[in-house]
C-alpha cells in the first residue's frame, strides 16, 4: 500500500533532538509551514524557550522531555503527541551524539551510551511512530550520516552507530512494505554539517573536536526533511563532498 502524505500545513510532526542543530531547524521550519509540532530532547529549559518562541511567531508547538535511549520515555512523548494533537503524521529521528577517540581507546560505557542514543534512539522512535501510524500511515524520517557509507577513523564509534542505523531503517522499510503498512520509511544521510555536535561530543583527543570539513549549512538538511514529510524518497544524501568521499571509498582497494 503506497503511503499518502499530507501537506505540511495539515500535519502533526514529532522531532527528536529538537533542542539544537538540524532538529531545531526542522521543528521551526515545520511550524512556520503550518504543521503542529512536538519537540523531544533532554533539555527542558531549552525546549521551553524554543516552544515559546515558536508560539510567539504564530506556530503550534508542544514539547516532551525524554532521553531517546529510554524506550519508556519515548513512548510517553509519543503518547503526549497523541493526547495533544490526536495523531502523528510525520516522525523525525534526529537525536545523536559523537565520540572523538580511536576505537581501542573508547571505554565500553561511552560506546554503549553512544549506541543508546544514536542507534536505540532510532529503534525506539521508529517503534513509537510505527505503532501509532500503522493504520492511517505517514512519514518516518531518520537522519543518519554519510558516515553510514564509509569508515571514519577517530569517529569510529559514531560511524559504527550510523552503519547500524542505516541497516535498521532499510530492513524496517522492507518489513513494513511486506505487511502493506502505509508508512514511508526514509533515510537522510548528511555530510559534515555546521551543528553543535562537536561542542557536545566526548573527546579523548587533544584539541577542540571539529566537524570534518567542509561543514555545510544544516539548513541544507532541514529542507530535504520537510520535502520528505510530503513526498516519498527512500534515501537522500546531502553534501556533495561527502558523497564523493563515500564513492571514493567504495572504489578504493587500499582500505
Amino acid at each position: 500500500m503506497k503511503p499518502k502524505l499530507k501537506p505540511l500545513a495539515e500535519q502533526v510532526m514529532v522531532v527528536t533532538g529538537a533542542s539544537s542543530g538540524i532538529g531545531l531547524l526542522v521543528a521551526e521550519a515545520a511550524a512556520r509551514a503550518g504543521a503542529k509540532v512536538l519537540l523531544i530532547a533532554r533539555d527542558q529549559e531549552g525546549l521551553e524557550g524554543i516552544t515559546h518562541r515558536i508560539r510567539e511567531k504564530g506556530g503550534i508547538a508542544e514539547f516532551a522531555v525524554a532521553d531517546v535511549g529510554d524506550a519508556a520515555a519515548v513512548e510517553a512523548a509519543a503518547d503526549k503527541a497523541m493526547e495533544v494533537y490526536g495523531r502523528i503524521d510525520t516522525w523525525v529521528n534526529d537525536a545523536g551524539v559523537a565520540i572523538y577517540a580511536t576505537l581501542l581507546d573508547t571505554p565500553d560505557d561511552e560506546h554503549v551510551r553512544l549506541f543508546s542514543t544514536n542507534y536505540f534512539g532510532v529503534v525506539h522512535g521508529c517503534s513509537a511512530a510505527a505503532s501509532r501510524m500503522r493504520k492511517h500511515g505517514g512519514a518516518l524520517i531518520t537522519i543518519a550520516s554519510i558516515a553510514s557509507d564509509m569508515p571514519s577513523p577517530i569517529l569510529g564509534a559514531y560511524t559504527a552507530s550510523k552503519h547500524a542505523v542505516k541497516a535498521y531503517v532499510q530492513s524496517l522499510r522492507i518489513e513494513l512494505m511486506a505487511e502493506r503498512v502505509p508508512i514511508a520509511v526514509m533515510l537522510i544521510k548528511p555530510a559534515g554539517m555546521a551543528t553543535p555536535i562537536g561542542v557536545h561530543a566526548m573527546s579523548r583527543l587533544e584539541g577542540e573536536p571539529l566537524v570534518p570539513p567542509p561543514a555545510y549549512d544544516p539548513q541544507l538538511v532541514a529542507d530535504p526533511v520537510l520535502h520528505c514529510a510530503e513526498h516519498v524518497r527512500r534515501e537522500i544524501t546531502v553534501g556533495g563532498v561527502g558523497r564523493l568521499q563515500a564513492l571514493r571509498f567504495a572504489l578504493s582497494r587500499d582500505v
